[in-house]
């Protein structure tokens, strides 16, 4: 494993940001199988605005659409409908596939599934809080592919022990007024992407708030004039934008 260290000057004070980044020399890994993605399920009807139930959700096809309930929050329960064979409470795929969530998303459900995952080019925006309650759920959000994004607004629950994973340059927006990241862990994986967050964040995990591991791609964490604080063995650095290449390089 290599630590690459990296001194932030804001003013008067030095800050030091660790990047604890795993390297595995001449490892290729290659993948000749075909994925089987369900189809779109429960992603409202045609128009901008759509109506679903409590049923796992699926979006796909390029479609623009905003999302409600018919009544209070959205409760998914991950075990149910055609939906759950995606392997997630809400997935959101392909380009130009553009959903928004206008009410909190309360979601329980199965063993060792993600609540989020958004890939090849989906983009997904939360406008209210997400609660998890089953126990059993992976607490993860997961974002993969080129152009992917998730955008957080809301407070996060029962997050705690989750993880943020971002993959293949993809990315993760922190709005302004997100809260309850604190228990979680942001990691940048094979093939990078881009972390942003637009308010002050703290992280009382114990460790690094954001870990950058892989072999390859590029890593971007922005945050202008912002504060990230990991509390415990962890230390507060002001947030720069800063770069980390496949071979360990910072700039």
């Amino acid at each position: 494993m290599w630590v690459m260290v990296m001194r932030c000057v804001f003013k008067h004070h030095v800050y030091l940001c660790v990047v604890s980044t795993a390297l595995m020399a001449g490892l290729a890994l290659t993948s000749h199988t075909s994925k089987a993605y369900a189809q779109a399920h429960n992603c409202g009807s045609s128009g901008v605005v759509g109506t679903v139930n409590n049923e796992p959700i699926v979006c796909d096809g390029g479609v623009t659409r905003i999302l409600n309930s018919r009544s209070g929050d959205i409760e998914i329960n991950m075990d149910t409908g055609p939906g759950k064979s995606a392997g997630a409470a809400v997935t959101v795929r392909g380009s130009g596939t553009n959903i928004t969530i206008g009410k909190t998303l309360k979601v329980t459900g199965s063993k060792g599934k993600p609540v989020i995952k958004v890939e090849r080019g989906g983009a997904l925006t939360l406008v209210k809080d997400v609660d998890v309650k089953g126990v059993t759920i992976k607490k993860e959000i997961v974002v993969d592919g080129s152009e992917s994004s998730v955008t957080l607004k809301g407070v996060l629950k029962g997050f705690d022990g989750g993880e943020v994973k971002v993959s293949n340059e993809g990315m993760i927006v922190f709005e302004k007024g997100v809260k309850g990241i604190e228990g979680m862990k942001v990691k940048i994986n094979d093939g990078g992407g881009m972390v942003r967050f637009d308010e002050s964040v703290a992280f009382n995990n114990g460790e690094a708030g954001i870990k950058i591991t892989g072999s390859k791609g590029n890593a971007s964490v922005i945050g202008m004039g912002k504060t990230m604080t990991v509390n415990g063995t962890g230390v507060g650095v002001m947030v720069l934008v800063y770069r980390w290449m496949g071979r360990g390089r910072l700039m």
